[in-house]
C-alpha cells in the first residue's frame, strides 16, 4: 500500500513539545508523548494517525477521515541506504524511532525538487503530527486486509443486487412525475429544488462542513440513467455544503438525517446549467434517488 507524503495528514492533536532529535536519515522530530506499547520490528506494519501541515496550515487529517495510515517498518540500516539513493521515506523513518502510543511532530524540508509541485512552491516544511496507534506483524496485516476485503466484496455484491429494485422504484416515480401524479407530494424550496422525502432518517442530521456518504441513482427526465453508486457497490463520499457537488445535492442532502431516503428533482440552475457534460445534455433537469448512508467519520 503506497502512500505519498502529500496524501498524509490527521485530525488536530494536542502536542506539547519536550524532546528534539533526528531520525536515522536525519529528519528532525519532536517527541511529545512516550507510549508503552509494542516497538515495531522491520517487516511489521505501523498504523498512524497523521496531521499533514504545510508549515502551519493543516492540509489533511486522517483522524477526521477515520483512517489509520499503514507504513511498513524498515531497519535503521535500510533507512540510511534509502537516504543514500535519495529514496527516503520520512514516515518509515518515523516508525523506526517510535512505539505504540508515541506522538511526535516530524519535519520534512521542502527541497527544490519538491517545489516543482505548485502547491509546495512557497512551503518550507511538510509538518507531520503523528501518533503511532497500532503495530501489526505482516501476517496480522495480511489477515486484516483479507477480512476487510471480504467484507467490502460482500457489501459491494449486496448493493449491486439492489440495482433492479432501485431502477424499478425510479422508473415508477418518473412516470408519476411526468403525469403530474406527484404534484401533491412534491415539496419545493425557494431555490427551485423539488423533493420527496421517503424516509427522513433517524440518525445525525446532515449539515454543512460534515463528511457524508451517499448512495444514489441518477437519471434524466426521460428515465435514462447517467450514473449510480449501487452498481459500483460503494457510496459517494464528500463534504457537505462546500461546493464539492452540484448545488442541488448540497441543498437536498441537508434535508435528511442519517438513514434518510429521498427523491431530488434538480433543475438545471442547481445542476449543470447550460454547460452540461458528456453524459448530461445542457439545461437538463436531473432526478436522483438518494440514501444518506452516513454522516460524519
Amino acid at each position: 500500500m503506497r502512500i505519498t507524503i502529500l496524501l498524509l495528514s490527521l485530525a488536530v492533536l494536542v502536542f506539547s513539545a519536550c524532546e528534539k532529535t533526528t531520525t536515522p536519515g536525519g529528519y528532525k522530530f519532536e517527541k511529545h508523548k512516550s507510549g508503552d506499547g509494542a516497538k515495531p520490528k522491520p517487516g511489521d506494519f505501523a498504523f498512524f494517525y497523521i496531521d499533514l501541515l504545510f508549515d502551519d496550515s493543516l492540509v489533511i487529517s486522517t483522524r477526521e477521515r477515520g483512517e489509520k495510515i499503514p507504513v511498513i517498518v524498515i531497519s535503521s540500516d535500510s533507512v540510511k541506504k534509502e537516504k543514500e539513493k535519495d529514496q527516503s521515506n520520512p514516515l518509515a523513518e518515523a516508525a523506526v524511532v517510535m512505539r505504540e502510543g508515541d506522538s511526535i511532530t516530524l519535519y520534512v524540508p521542502v527541497d527544490e525538487k519538491m517545489k516543482q509541485n505548485p502547491a509546495l512552491a512557497n512551503v518550507k516544511n511538510l509538518v507531520h503530527r503523528m501518533v503511532l496507534v497500532e503495530v501489526q506483524t505482516k501476517a496480522e496485516y495480511d489477515s486484516t486486509l483479507a477480512a476487510e476485503r471480504k467484507i467490502q466484496q460482500e457489501r459491494q455484491a449486496a448493493l449491486a443486487a439492489r440495482v433492479p429494485e432501485v431502477k424499478s422504484l425510479v422508473d415508477e416515480k418518473i412516470k408519476q412525475y411526468g403525469s403530474g401524479a406527484l404534484k401533491s407530494t412534491i415539496q419545493t424550496t425557494s431555490t427551485g429544488l423539488k423533493y420527496i422525502i421517503l424516509e427522513p432518517g433517524t440518525g445525525t442530521q446532515a449539515a454543512a462542513q460534515q463528511p457524508v456518504q451517499v448512495q444514489y441513482y441518477g437519471v434524466l427526465k426521460d428515465g435514462k440513467m447517467f450514473d449510480n453508486s449501487f452498481e459500483r457497490g460503494t457510496p459517494y463520499n464528500f463534504k457537505l455544503g462546500v461546493g464539492a457537488v452540484i448545488p442541488g445535492w448540497d441543498e437536498g442532502i441537508a434535508l435528511l438525517k442519517e438513514g434518510g431516503k429521498a427523491f431530488l428533482f434538480v433543475p438545471p440552475t442547481l445542476a449543470y446549467g447550460d454547460q452540461g457534460n458528456e453524459l448530461i445534455p445542457a439545461n437538463s433537469e436531473l432526478i436522483f434517488y438518494v440514501e444518506l448512508e452516513k454522516v460524519g467519520n
